[in-house]
């Protein structure tokens, strides 16, 4: 696997945001997360370190994803409740979306769990495809909403493939008429097999879509799997 990331401010009065990432190997693969703290500021920095925190601590030891997400519920309600509101708005409003990805030990299968947050894209052969996430679980810190739904979708990872992984920056810029970016569509030339590339491309082609003029933040998160042309089919989802 190779493994790229980047973020950016949204404009060049530099504010600290709540879009953070990270990578972890771990018994059961790699496993990775991407999310988005609701606010902005010194509160978000805090919440940032406690939901990486809580991810690098439970990512090690917790079976599958849904536990996972579990722990950083509690550890998102904890910190709106008993800690001098790290995230800088009312106990009520605080909330993190987040999206996380297993890569099992052959680097062959696709795990996704998404907490309210964009789904990500498979970019293979010059193509991005949307992948679905199906039904979300409630972001981080709302999980007693609705504790029943949503769960893991699966897919094949194929050889040549790369995972895109974005937050809500990239898929809600707008151009000058108000349409928002779209990376299946707006994403031209498609870079192959390169995260650093793939990732540079992205950035660049937003900038042109919004002509400079973003209101948020962008974090974006790639992995590629390495290998020989033509080992594995196309992805899908599997049971």
């Amino acid at each position: 696997m190779t493994v790229a990331c980047r973020y950016e401010a949204a404009n060049t009065v530099a504010r600290i945001g709540g879009d953070l990432y990270a990578v972890e190997e771990t018994p059961f693969g790699l496993r990775m997360l991407i999310a988005d703290v609701r606010g902005k500021g010194l509160g978000a920095v805090s919440a940032v370190s406690i939901i990486v925190g809580a991810f690098r601590e439970r990512a090690e030891s917790e079976v599958d994803l849904v536990g996972l997400s579990e722990r950083l519920d509690r550890a998102v309600t904890r910190s709106a409740e008993h800690y001098a509101d790290p995230f800088g708005i009312n106990v009520e409003e605080a909330f993190v979306t987040a999206l996380l990805i297993e890569i099992d030990r052959r680097g062959t299968t696709l795990r996704l769990l998404s907490c309210g947050h964009p789904a990500p894209y498979l970019v293979q052969d010059g193509e991005v495809r949307e992948l679905d996430t199906g039904q979300a679980t409630p972001p981080l810190g709302m999980r007693n909403l609705a504790p029943d739904i949503g769960g893991p979708q699966v897919y094949e990872f194929p050889t040549g493939a790369t995972l895109l992984c974005v937050t809500d920056g990239v898929t809600e810029s707008r151009n000058a008429d108000g349409t928002f970016y779209n990376p299946v569509t707006d994403l031209k030339p498609v870079p192959d097999r390169d995260p650093e590339q793939l990732i540079s491309a992205l950035f660049s082609s937003v900038g042109r879509w919004t002509k400079g003029k973003r209101s948020d933040d962008m974090a974006v998160l790639a992995v590629a799997r390495d290998g020989a042309d033509g080992a594995v089919p196309r992805g899908q989802a599997t049971a």
